[in-house]
């Protein structure tokens, strides 16, 4: 993270989000990470009412302008640097760009590649939405 007047929060659950959010909207730059390649809101527990809260809230942190996601990213170290601290991240590859995917799933169909369970190792993700393609194993391409 290289901008002095940004704030950065780890953990992109429902209260990294909603700080996320708040701190958008007061005009703060905001670098929300995450270890997972994917968020998920957990659902489950909650009414039809906290669901949809819930999806508002996510479409609302994905396309905010002041918010930047980034997932499979966890922090390696924080140093202090003047008045402030300068903080080292690290993000495994995501195979697929965020940038120039469009979620079309074109990709789904001309993937040549299955594995052993009988599934692509390509596969949608909700938010952000894109696709990805899980090499957590053994990679699936050579």
């Amino acid at each position: 993270m290289t901008s002095p007047e940004g704030i950065l929060i780890i953990g992109a659950n429902l209260q990294g989000l909603q700080a996320a959010l708040t701190l958008a909207r007061l005009g703060r730059n905001v670098t929300l990470i995450d270890k997972n390649s994917e968020i998920i809101p957990p659902s489950q527990s909650l009414s039809d009412k906290g669901k949809r809260w819930n999806q508002y809230l996510y479409t609302q942190v994905l396309y905010h302008p002041l918010i930047e996601l980034l997932t499979q990213t966890e922090m390696k170290e924080i140093t202090e640097a003047g008045a402030g601290i300068e903080v080292e991240l690290i993000q495994e590859p995501l195979w697929v760009s965020y940038d120039l995917c469009v979620d079309c799933g074109k990709c789904l169909g001309s993937c040549p590649v299955e594995l052993s369970n009988g599934f692509k190792p390509l596969y949608e993700l909700k938010a952000p939405t894109s696709m990805t393609i899980d090499k957590r194993k053994k990679a699936p391409c050579t």
